[in-house]
C-alpha cells in the first residue's frame, strides 16, 4: 500500500458493531444511497447477525475503512454480485469524514483487490444523480457513464470499469 494513504481497509466483522450501527442509521448516509426511502433502523441484533454472516458469503467482499492515524472507523466498501469476473461496488462513508479524500483512496484499494485478487475483469456501480460528490470521484478514477435510468423520482446513473482501463 502507498505510504501516502491514510486509511486501510480491514475485513468488515462484528467487531465494528458499534460504528457499522451509525452508519447504516444515518440519515445523511442513506439519503445518498437510497434517497426518498424512508429510514428504517437497523437494530443491534439483526446488524450483529449480518456481520457474523459475511464470513460465509463468497459472493462478495465487504471492508470496513480505517483512518490510520486514529484507528476510526470511516465507513464501509463492498464489492458483491461477483458472478462470471463481474462485480458491483459501492461505498457508504460517515457524514463526519466527507471531503477529505478518504473515499477516494478506499475505492482505489477496493479497486485494486478486484481486479487482482477477485479476478474481476469489470466492475460496476450505481450513484445517484443528486451525489455529485461520488459521481465526479467515480468519473476520476474511470468508471464511465451506461445508462441513466428514473428510479421513483431519482435518476440512477449506472457506470462500469474495465481492468483493461484501470492497468493504464
Amino acid at each position: 500500500m502507498p505510504n501516502d494513504y491514510t486509511i486501510s481497509l480491514e475485513e468488515l466483522s462484528d467487531k465494528f458493531i458499534d460504528e457499522y450501527l451509525k452508519l447504516i442509521n444515518d440519515q445523511k448516509v442513506s439519503e445518498t444511497t437510497e434517497p426518498g426511502e424512508e429510514l428504517e433502523p437497523f437494530s443491534r441484533e439483526k446488524a450483529l447477525q449480518w456481520l457474523q454472516s459475511l464470513k460465509d458469503k463468497n459472493d462478495r467482499a465487504d471492508f470496513a475503512i480505517i483512518k490510520n492515524s486514529t484507528n476510526e472507523f470511516v465507513g464501509e466498501v463492498v464489492i458483491n454480485e461477483i458472478k462470471n469476473n463481474i462485480g458491483n461496488i459501492r461505498i457508504a462513508i460517515l457524514p463526519k469524514f466527507f471531503d477529505q479524500g478518504f473515499g477516494t483512496q478506499a475505492m482505489k484499494l477496493a479497486i485494486d483487490h478486484g481486479f487482482k485478487n477477485l479476478e474481476l475483469k469489470v466492475i460496476t456501480l450505481s450513484v445517484y444523480e443528486i451525489n455529485p460528490r461520488g459521481i465526479k470521484v467515480y468519473k476520476r478514477l474511470g468508471f464511465k457513464e451506461l445508462r441513466r435510468e428514473l428510479d421513483d423520482k431519482y435518476m440512477e446513473i449506472f457506470m462500469e470499469l474495465h481492468k483493461k482501463d484501470w492497468d493504464r
